[in-house]
């Protein structure tokens, strides 16, 4: 199709994707003003937003792996993650950096020595599954048929600068149920907060990588109808949308990380409620485990993996509710929400992670079968995914992470 501009938009293109009548004028990119908090009552958070069945979703690089072979696990004899855990316990500055849970191993990787940080990261990439990134975006181009099957109209974002990186395989698919266009300003940084792993303290960090090309869900979020959005030089986080959950009008969960937030102390001097959760959840590591032959989870992830809330139903990851039992609790008490839990032997697919797609309609993993029984239990319109996203989630990800709201 070649690259289109919205405002020019041809006869050619409207015959071709018949959903989109009218050109879309849509920068995800536009600079974004440093807001002021609205007066109390007057947020709105995205779900009270008019419905305008627009949606974006971004695509994975198509990244290989230089010197390295994907879904081989070596044959040699090494340590287990039991010994690996013993022998950090023993350490003065890494004592529990894997600890052994109900649920699982969980590793924080922050806490580990530099090198044995690489080394896990390297067996990490070695038990990937083969052709990894390209499986994620074909799972997404199911989703992307799967929403323009439900009314959606879905615009995908070309990233020319990741050069040979750059999945352009998979746009020639998208013909007929979604449409691309080319951002002015790609997205080359991303920045986060880490802990230093002997103070504890946070400092920012600045990478120099496309962090946020491929979750749609982390490019921005939108508050008061504005984009908000992680820039280089910003100290608010407020845009990385996996770190906050909504809950009502003016009501949210947030991440600890978010805690020292501008943007979201703002909120809270002009009449928003904000429940600050005391952890982040676990998330479960598909490599790792195969890697270790057991169930391994890497500490300190968004918490939109471990909760959702779709009208007064909130359904919560078993083990993060444990963590964060009394916020928890305390707003759905003051909220009005049922609490409903994940069955522990479904939260390695973080069905907690679904897509709000209609006023009491949500779209879930396939595989969490008995979530979604006791979702539509609950009142709730449950519509399973196209195929189970097992690639997304072996990168970190589930269906909310990689669909955003226009």
């Amino acid at each position: 199709m070649g690259r289109l501009r919205f405002s020019r938009a041809k006869s050619t293109v409207k015959r071709m994707i018949p959903r989109i009548r009218k050109p879309i004028f849509f920068d995800p990119h536009a600079k974004m003003e440093r807001i002021s908090a609205p007066e109390p009552g007057e947020l709105r958070l995205i779900k009270e937003l008019p419905d305008r069945k627009l949606r974006l979703v971004a695509f994975m690089p198509e990244l290989d792996l230089p010197g390295e072979r994907a879904g081989v696990i070596s044959k040699k004899r090494i340590p287990s993650i039991a010994q690996f855990a013993k022998h950090l316990d023993a350490t003065k500055y890494s004592k529990g950096a894997i600890v052994k849970s109900q649920q699982g191993y969980i590793i924080d990787l922050k806490r580990l020595p530099y090198k044995l940080t690489d080394y896990f990261r390297a067996k990490s990439r070695r038990a990937h599954t083969p052709g990894l990134s390209l499986l994620a975006n074909q799972e997404r181009i199911r989703i992307i048929g799967q929403l323009a099957d439900l009314g959606f109209r879905v615009v995908v974002p070309k990233y020319p600068d990741l050069g040979s990186t750059e999945p352009k395989r998979v746009y020639p698919k998208l013909k007929g149920i979604a449409r691309t266009f080319t951002p002015k300003k790609p997205i080359r940084y991303g920045m986060s907060y880490e802990d230093d792993r002997y103070s504890g303290k946070h400092y920012l960090k600045k990478s120099q990588i496309p962090t946020n090309n491929y979750w749609a869900r982390d490019i921005y979020k939108i508050v008061d109808g504005k984009r908000m959005r992680v820039v280089p030089n910003s100290t608010s986080f407020l845009g990385e949308g996996g770190l906050s959950v909504d809950i009502a009008l003016n009501v949210f969960f947030a991440s600890p990380r978010l805690k020292e937030d501008w943007n979201v102390q703002k909120i809270i001097e002009k009449g928003g409620k904000v429940y600050f959760l005391e952890k982040e959840g676990d998330k479960y590591s598909p490599s790792l485990s195969r890697a270790f032959g057991a169930k391994v989870f890497e500490k300190g992830s968004h918490i939109d993996l471990f909760m959702g809330v779709i009208g007064k139903n909130l359904l919560v990851d078993p083990f993060f509710f444990s963590e964060n039992r009394e916020t928890i609790r305390k707003a759905a008490n003051e909220n009005g929400l049922r609490l409903m839990m994940v069955p522990s032997s479904e939260a390695i697919f973080h069905p907690s992670n679904f897509l709000i797609i209609g006023e009491n309609k949500v779209l879930v993993e396939r595989r969490a079968t008995k979530t979604m029984r006791a979702l539509r239990k609950a009142g709730v319109e449950v519509v399973p995914t196209a195929v189970a996203l097992k690639a997304n989630l072996e990168y970190g990800g589930g269906v909310r992470c990689m669909v955003n709201e226009v």
